[in-house]
């Protein structure tokens, strides 16, 4: 990504920034990410391509600003806390409230996005990495006879597998249920 996430924006930035976000938000709605060329993106949002390349180097970079916007959402201060500082369950909340904030953009871009896709994949790793670092920063690491980054990585995968018994096979859960379910999936 050619902008520093740390870096101070300008207004005009940052507004230019949530245009091309919200409109890839759209345009995943309506066609597969495969299908999203840069070229329509920029027509759509009236922001000239070398602006567009000004801040990315392409569309999967603004898939991954994308998302990293998202984890920002979800656990703003993750990147500076120290082991054991997270606390996984604030962070499963955030995740899953995220998660119903934008159910219907989530349904119909799944929807349109081929389960085998770049923004499938994504979706998925994104999910991982937040799980992830989330969970190795927060678990009791004595609790277990296991190397922490193999508990870390079977929980993420159980909020995986909670997200996409949910929000992919539409299976309908409360939040608090969701986060039921996958506290016990954490025993």
């Amino acid at each position: 990504m050619k902008i520093d996430p740390n870096q101070k924006l300008t207004i005009g930035a940052r507004r230019t920034l949530l245009q091309l976000q919200k409109e890839l938000e759209r345009m995943l709605a309506e066609k597969d990410f495969s299908d999203i060329q840069v070229t329509e993106l920029c027509e759509r949002t009236m922001i000239p391509k070398s602006t567009f390349y000004h801040y990315f180097e392409d569309k999967f970079d603004l898939l991954n600003y994308l998302f990293e916007s998202y984890q920002k959402l979800i656990y703003p201060e993750l990147d500076e806390l120290h082991d054991h500082d997270a606390k996984a369950p604030e962070m499963l909340k955030n995740m899953f409230a995220l998660a119903d904030k934008y159910a219907p953009l989530l349904e119909r871009i799944l929807r349109k996005n081929d389960r085998s896709g770049h923004f499938y994949r994504q979706l998925h790793a994104f999910i991982f990495d937040a799980a992830y670092r989330a969970i190795s920063k927060s678990t009791d690491k004595e609790r277990y006879d296991l190397p922490i980054e193999i508990v870390s990585r079977m929980n993420a995968y159980a909020i995986i597998t909670i997200f996409d018994w949910v929000y992919i096979k539409n299976n309908p859960l409360t939040r608090e249920e969701m986060i039921e379910y996958t506290c016990q999936l954490f025993q």
